[in-house]
Parts: C-alpha cells; sequence; structure tokens
C-alpha cells in the first residue's frame, strides 16, 4: 500500500467520510519518468542557486564582441586562416605598480649588461619584440600548445601596443604562428621572462610541426628570469614574475588567474562549459607582457642610477653583471653605495669584490686596504684572509704577516692546500730569519 493510501485511511479512521477509491501504485516505467523528472528539477534548482562568475577585470576598454564567442577581441583573417586577436595601446606614462612603461626605452643601454649579450649593444627598444605564451601544460614536447600567444612592441611614441593571439580551436594555431612570424620578422630583438628554457624552445617547436619557418630563432634575446635573478637572489629567494611584482614594482595582481589553473581553463573552454574563465586568462597574459616591459625599465633605471637602489644586497647584484659586463665605473658606484651601508657582512662583501677589481688593475696598495677593510667589517672572511696571503707574500715579501692570514684562510682554501701554503711560508720565514742573523753577525764583525 503506498504511503498516500496510508495517509487517507488514518484520516477516514479520525473523520468518517465516504468511502475513496484507493489509488493504484505507479508502474515501474512510470517511477523511471518521475524520477527522471525530478532528478531535472532539482539539477534546475541547483543551477538558480549557483551565483555566476565575476567577469575578469580588463585593463583595456571594451570592444564590441564578434563572432557570438565570449572572449573579447575580434576575428583577423590571415592566409592560413583565421585566427582572434585582442588589442590594447598603454601610454609611456602608465605605470605597473610604480614603475612607468617609458622606463623602458629611457633605460635600454643598461639591458645589455643585463643580458649579457653582445648583439644587443646599441639595440632599438622600439625593434623589441616582447612574448609571452599560455598553453596547456609544461612540457615542451609535440602534445603542448600555445593555444594563446602574448606579443607586445614600443611604438615610436613610446606607447606598449599588446596583441594577444588566441586559438578558439587548434586548427587556429596556423593563423597564430604566420602572424607571430610577422612580428617577429620585423623585431630586432627578444624579450621574455623563463623564455630561454621554455618559450622559445616550444615555439620553435611548434613552427617545426606546423612545417613553417621560424624568423626569431637567431634573434638577439634578454631573458629577464636571469637578469632578476642575477640581481635579486641575494635578497629574494622567489623570483618568479607575480613575486617580482610585488616586491620590486610594488605592484598586487587582485583577482588573477593561477597559472597552474589555465590549461584546465582552456580545455573548459573547447568544452563549451566556462567560456568566462577564458577573459581572465587573457586578461592574466596582457598582466605578463605589461610586467616585462615594466620590469625591464625598472632593472635598467637600478642599473644605470645607484641612488635609486634601496636595498643594499641588490647593489651586490648589479656590480656583479657590471663587472661581468666590463663596465667598472657602474661596479664602483654600486659597491661603493654598498660599502656605505650599516650592513657589516654586505659592505665587507662589497669590499671584497672591489678589492678583486683594483687587483686586477695591478693596484695592490688599493687592493690591500680594502681586503684589511672587508676584514674588519667580517673578521671570518676567509677569501680576503687568502687574498692578503697571496699579497704579503708575493707583492710585500711579508712573509709572517702572509703566514698569519693563511692560517686563517684555511676553512676557505682547504686543509691540504692550506698546510701546503704555511709550510711554504714557515720555510721562507725561517730562511729570512737565518738571512737576519747573518747580517746581524757580519755587522758585528
Amino acid at each position: 500500500m503506498s504511503l498516500r493510501n496510508k495517509l487517507e485511511r488514518r484520516r477516514g479512521e479520525d473523520h468518517p467520510k465516504a468511502p475513496t477509491t484507493p489509488t493504484p501504485e505507479p508502474a515501474s516505467s512510470d517511477k523511471s519518468v518521475l524520477l527522471e523528472s525530478l532528478r531535472q528539477r532539482i539539477a534546475q534548482i541547483a543551477t538558480r542557486q549557483q551565483a555566476s562568475p565575476k567577469p575578469a577585470k580588463e585593463l583595456f576598454d571594451s570592444q564590441p564582441d564578434q563572432g557570438g564567442s565570449a572572449i573579447p577581441g575580434e576575428e583577423m583573417s590571415t592566409p592560413l586562416g583565421p585566427v582572434w586577436i585582442r588589442r590594447l595601446v598603454l601610454s609611456p606614462e602608465h605605470c605597473h605598480g610604480h614603475a612607468p612603461l617609458g622606463g623602458f626605452h629611457d633605460f635600454r643601454e643598461a639591458l645589455c649588461a643585463l643580458a649579457r649579450d653582445e648583439r644587443l649593444e646599441g639595440f632599438d627598444s622600439r625593434r623589441t619584440l616582447l612574448l609571452d605564451l599560455e598553453t596547456t601544460g609544461l612540457d615542451r614536447g609535440a602534445g603542448t600548445l600555445a593555444f594563446l600567444i602574448g606579443t607586445g612592441w614600443f611604438e615610436d611614441d613610446g606607447a606598449l601596443c599588446v596583441e594577444l593571439l588566441f586559438c578558439r580551436d587548434p586548427l587556429e594555431e596556423k593563423a597564430a604562428l604566420w602572424r607571430l612570424s610577422e612580428h617577429m620578422a620585423r623585431a630586432g630583438a627578444l624579450l621574455t621572462f623563463n623564455g630561454r628554457s621554455f618559450d622559445l624552445p616550444l615555439v620553435n617547436t611548434r613552427f617545426v610541426i606546423n612545417q613553417m619557418k621560424n624568423p626569431g630563432w637567431s634573434l638577439p634575446h634578454l631573458d629577464l628570469l636571469l637578469a632578476a635573478r642575477r640581481v635579486f637572489k641575494r635578497r629574494l629567494k622567489d623570483c618568479s614574475l607575480g613575486h617580482l611584482e610585488r616586491m620590486v614594482l610594488g605592484f598586487e595582481r587582485h583577482g588573477d588567474i593561477p597559472s597552474a589553473a589555465i590549461p584546465q581553463a582552456y580545455v573548459d573552454f573547447l568544452r563549451g562549459r566556462d567560456k568566462g574563465a577564458m577573459a581572465k586568462v587573457l586578461e592574466h597574459n596582457v598582466l605578463d607582457i605589461v610586467a616585462l616591459a615594466a620590469l625591464g625599465g625598472e632593472l635598467g633605471k637600478l642599473y644605470l642610477d645607484p641612488a635609486s637602489v634601496e636595498h643594499a644586497l641588490d647593489h651586490l647584484g648589479l656590480a656583479c653583471l657590471a663587472l661581468r659586463a666590463g663596465d667598472a665605473q657602474a661596479a664602483g658606484s654600486h659597491l661603493n653605495r654598498a660599502m656605505g651601508t650599516g650592513e657589516e657582512l654586505t659592505a665587507a662583501q662589497a669590499a671584497l669584490w672591489s678589492a678583486k677589481a683594483a687587483a686586477r688593475r695591478h693596484d695592490h696598495e688599493k687592493a690591500l686596504e680594502l681586503y684589511l677593510r672587508a676584514i674588519e667589517l667580517d673578521a671570518f672572511c676567509g677569501p680576503a684572509h687568502l687574498a692578503l696571503s697571496k699579497l704579503y707574500e708575493h707583492a710585500q715579501k711579508d712573509y709572517a704577516r702572509a703566514l698569519f692570514h693563511a692560517k686563517a684562510a684555511a676553512d676557505t682554501e682547504g686543509e691540504q692546500a692550506c698546510a701546503l701554503r704555511i709550510g711554504r711560508l714557515e720555510r721562507k720565514l725561517a730562511k729570512d730569519r737565518v738571512s737576519l742573523a747573518l747580517c746581524d753577525e757580519r755587522s758585528d764583525a
């Protein structure tokens, strides 16, 4: 007996009335239809209760959506088919955090030292192509697709132009690569973040798979990740682009999609599940391109203007780059400022590097002074003790002082090498004492 019949029967016992005809139980096929109807109603209610996703905040003005896509932009025709593009232009005064985009053009002379690539010497920043990829994975093999190619370049007035090439379907990859090859053919250099290890090898793989030429393969390349690590590694353990934005540029991303979620967002887009998430992916890529320009300009500013450097440890990184680039003047400026700070260990390291530079110039008096200063700041500075031991032994012929510093440099030089040095100095010192004693005897005679 059904629940409804039981309830009717109970009511009839409490309040007698005319007998009713019992309702027959539904057949098994009717039960299936009823359950399916209930499931659909529950799904509709759950859908209405879910909050609709908030649209991603864009850096640029919205444009009319063409083609019925949820992604802002427009379709572009190429000889190899259509591709979806999104463009924006930012003025040189636009600041990413506290860094204006025009700084990239103002301090382009320093970028050659940052890149340590002689081919970039005297390069034109207006012919630099900024490049950043969003991919379906982190593997650089044939199975990884660069579904979003972010490009940027500077106009004659210093404005930054950003153009995103988005593959609404993997079949649009050839068209995106064709457009990228146009940009690369006009470029004189490439600017990326971790492009040496990931972006450029992957781009070349996609060109090869599609049997297309890669005009950017031989271009001079500045990888800002390598430059940033050389400058900030002593102060910042994390040199990811997002962390550098916060710590160096003073820019905080809000509502940004995590990089790890981007491949799944593209898969969902292809399956028609959540096209709105791709707007956030495009904004993420725009921020990456803008951050490239701002960070490049900021690094150039810090290199050429030591007074703008706030942290003493950054002076050491910039001085290291200057020394390797053969820019003694810039290196000296950064080292002098580092030595003038109140941080003794940093100042000792700066004095040590300055002393090494003086020794390479064969200015032994200056090197001796700076090595002694390094030890004053850090009594356990083994490299300074070792260098002083060598200077006193070979340049000053002061074996007693050379022996003292050799013993203090045991941890730096190694036990066996230090023992050999100490033994040699003791023999020289004993020989000098014998010679001095003979001289005294002859003078008495």
